[in-house]
């Protein structure tokens, strides 16, 4: 098969891809080399992460999900390059809050389970508003209104102590549109996944414009064992604020994803490095320990708040 030929098939296929989505995400034609084919990869770089290769003389269009580390290199290749750069949607967005009480502010966020809606943050963020006497807890969100949560600060029971969440009953309330849909569930996600976490940093230090939570990136590191409990180990830079805020990946990596919450973000891993200080008479071989941001992000998984809102509302009945 020419290379002309190969490339008309190519367009052919994204004319039929076309025909069905009405785009072809504006993906381009890029020859990968081959290693271990006598035969190009031609790889279309679309926001759906597919691609085209040859099977038997003819193409097949896959999709890099299909692809695992046991295939042919030049197939592992083509799949990481035809991987696309997620973009945060909307509902993720509107359903992530500040929370502001008397004493500092962090982030929180709503989901949708068992038919009502429910607010979610940390729980050292509800425990500090609590210590200061907190009777109430006002969001602030992108849609420009001001929700106060009336008190007492009553979370939902968890199931198990450990996980630094608190899940709190929005009572019927509906704070977000219902098809703003963001999947309260970690299935899906992958070791080295692209995720995202989002909230408010740094309030009063950093002036940050409008109502939208700032956004951070990351990749799924590893799983840990923390307060009795899995947590997830995020490779990213956390900063004072983002706690209580929603970390949230998209389950297929591109356009058509169905956008999932992994879990809460609680907090970063501090490590200590050596820091001389000049001028200092200390003993030979002493050196201030300093805390410093490891740049590991500690992540609750999400289904420690589906199983209290799950135990609660079959109470409740």
């Amino acid at each position: 098969m020419g290379r002309a030929h190969r490339v008309e098939c190519l367009r052919d296929v994204l004319a039929e891809q076309q025909a069905v989505s009405g785009s072809t995400a504006g993906g381009t034609i890029t020859p990968i080399t081959p290693r271990a084919r006598t035969v190009a990869t031609i790889s279309a770089r679309q926001l759906d992460g597919r691609f085209l290769t040859d099977e038997g003389g003819g193409w097949v269009l896959v999709h890099r999900h299909q692809i695992t580390a046991r295939d042919d290199p030049v197939l592992v290749n083509a799949a990481a390059y035809a991987r696309p750069m997620a973009v945060v949607p909307v509902q993720c967005w509107m359903r992530t809050f500040k929370v502001e009480f008397t004493g500092g502010a962090a982030s929180a966020f709503v989901i949708n389970h068992r038919d009502r809606q429910w607010l979610i943050t940390a729980k050292h963020v509800a425990d500090a508003a609590v210590q200061n006497g907190v009777a109430a807890l006002t969001l602030t969100g992108e849609n420009g209104l001001d929700v106060e949560l009336s008190g007492p600060l009553a979370p939902v029971p968890l199931v198990g102590a450990g996980p630094d969440i608190a899940v709190f009953d929005l009572g019927g309330k509906k704070v977000v549109l219902d098809n703003m849909t963001l999947v309260p569930s970690a299935d899906g996600v992958a070791l080295s996944q692209e995720v995202f976490f989002l909230g408010f940093p740094l309030t009063g230090t950093l002036p940050l414009m409008g109502r939208l939570p700032a956004v951070r990136r990351g990749i799924v590191s590893q799983r840990a064992q923390l307060n009795g409990v899995a947590a997830w180990i995020i490779d990213g830079h956390n900063l004072p604020g983002f706690s209580g805020g929603p970390l949230v990946f998209a389950n297929a990596g591109g356009m058509g994803s169905t956008w999932h919450v992994l879990g809460v973000v609680s907090a970063y891993w501090l490590h200590r490095i050596d820091v001389e200080v000049a001028g200092a008479d200390l003993p030979e071989g002493m050196s201030f320990k300093v805390p410093t941001n490891a740049g590991l992000v500690v992540v609750y998984d999400i289904k420690h708040a589906i199983d209290a809102i799950d135990a609660f509302v079959d109470t409740e009945g």
